[in-house]
């Protein structure tokens, strides 16, 4: 049922115009005969509409439209007058007014007309009044939960968030609404975001969308949206996400994968490798067994067992790639490990030296068996005589270096000199230690001059180094009988 009030000071069109409409049995109109009478009317009973006479004694058409849209906002209102010229149309419908209706002859024939349109502006009032109280009751319902939640239109326009989204994006609600969700992505995520979003609210997707939200507490985080439908009377008008942070699934997540595509490239590599050391050490044997002289059968057992240790060696590599990732991190005091590296590999002719004592660094358990057999190795090249291990600190983070006279890398060969190679035990070394640095947020380049030696330099980031002592520089000579050379 829809009720009207008309407002005229002229009894007879009150009668006219009642009558008339009341013609529609959904429709009913109260009249009175002066504004101040119909607007304490509006105050004591809800109208759907307001039909108003232009010229009255009193307040005019014109003023009690005012008074109207001060205090009812959208009721629609129609005005009724006599003067048919343009200027008092285009006066009245600047005020404001939804309609104007000529009182002049045809005034019955156009009143049927005026009527459906009010009943139209009636019908629309109603339809919004629903959908804000369906947003009401929508924050209320949000702001009831601990978790993130905000609306959005098929636009992707923010409509809607509760308190808690606030709370954690330090802003109130005036400031969200109205800006598009895209404003609260990273940009590398953007794209791939409303590709999915798009796809749900095409009913092509209904898995949870993740993408990393801008202005978060702790600057941006890896959200996780449960999307649903925001639905109208007219079907869809939107989308409700229900947010949470998922930074750390992600990230084991990625550690999950990080480590399956190791695996998958150290199986292969260590299969092939494996086979070959197995082939080679059953070939000695078999010369063994088939009676060679004593002179040979020294040198083909050594052969043999030889072959066996690398297998061995392969095997313990493959269990440390295994193990990258799984344990739970640690501080690592380095100056302690390199004298332990030192003992591991015993006398040679290289010449070493660090200030590393006192300082740690938080890393995964596999640093130290990582490094030491990085430090082997280097020790071992063809042509090192000397290794040298410093620190360097820069804005918010720790440079580890290490330098030693071995032949230098070709600036070619940098880039792939950590790739894995089943044929190379120094890539193989090499790519272990950088996978353990990198689980721990460090990584590693090979930055020396070809013409000077190698400089390796690890990255380290604040926060993952600390130093328990005043750093002090080591000297650790590792050849019996060669001394320093002159600085």
């Amino acid at each position: 049922m829809i009720r009207l009030l008309y407002i005229d000071d002229n009894t007879g069109m009150l009668e006219i115009v009642k009558f008339c409409i009341e013609a529609d049995p959904n429709i009913r109109v109260d009249t009175v005969h002066s504004s101040r009478e119909g607007l304490e009317v509006l105050e004591m009973r809800v109208h759907d509409g307001v039909l108003v006479d232009l010229r009255m004694s009193g307040l005019d058409g014109l003023a009690v439209l005012e008074e109207v849209r001060a205090k009812y906002g959208d009721l629609p209102v129609a005005l009724l007058g006599t003067a048919p010229e343009s200027a008092i149309v285009i006066k009245a419908l600047n005020a404001g007014a939804d309609l104007f209706l000529n009182k002049g002859v045809g005034l019955v024939t156009e009143l049927d007309d005026a009527v459906q349109r009010m009943v139209g502006l009636v019908e629309q009032r109603r339809t919004r009044r629903e959908h804000e109280e369906r947003r009401r009751e929508l924050e209320r319902w949000a702001d009831n939960i601990a978790e993130m939640v905000l609306c959005t239109d098929l636009q992707l326009r923010i409509t809607s968030v509760n308190q808690v989204t606030c709370r954690h994006l330090g802003c109130d609600k005036a400031e969200l609404v109205g800006k598009p969700l895209a404003s609260m992505v990273v940009v590398q995520d953007r794209v791939r975001t409303f590709l999915e979003l798009d796809n749900f609210i095409s009913g092509f997707r209904s898995a949870p969308v993740r993408f990393r939200m801008e202005a978060m507490e702790e600057g941006c985080a890896w959200m996780e949206a449960g999307v649903s439908h925001l639905v109208d009377d007219s079907g869809p008008a939107g989308l409700v996400l229900s947010l949470r942070k998922v930074a750390e699934q992600v990230r084991m997540e990625e550690q999950g994968q990080d480590q399956s595509r190791r695996m998958d490239m150290v199986l292969n590599m260590t299969r092939h490798e494996v086979d070959h050391k197995v082939q080679v050490a059953e070939s000695y044997l078999e010369l063994l067994r088939d009676n060679v002289t004593e002179k040979h059968r020294r040198r083909y057992l050594e052969k043999a067992l030889k072959n066996v240790r690398e297998i061995s060696r392969q095997m313990h590599l493959l269990q440390e790639y295994q193990e990258v990732g799984a344990g739970e991190q640690r501080w690592t005091e380095l100056g302690a490990l390199m004298e332990k590296a030192r003992g591991l590999v015993g006398p040679s002719q290289v010449d070493m030296q660090h200030d590393l004592q006192g300082l740690e660094v938080l890393a995964d358990p596999l640093l130290e068996s990582a490094l030491t057999m990085f430090l082997e190795q280097e020790i071992g090249q063809s042509g090192t005589t000397r290794l040298d291990v410093m620190f360097q600190i820069g804005s918010r983070k720790l440079s580890l270096l290490i330098d030693d006279d071995a032949p230098g890398i070709k600036d070619e060969r940098k880039a792939s000199h950590f790739e894995l190679d089943a044929r190379s035990r120094q890539s193989q070394v090499l790519h272990l230690l950088r996978e353990v640095l990198h689980t721990s947020d460090m990584s590693i380049s090979e930055r020396g001059l070809p013409s000077l030696g190698r400089r390796y330099e690890i990255m380290i980031p604040e926060g993952r180094f600390r130093f328990q002592e005043p750093a002090v520089s080591v000297s650790a000579n590792y050849s019996n009988n060669a001394a320093r050379p002159a600085s």
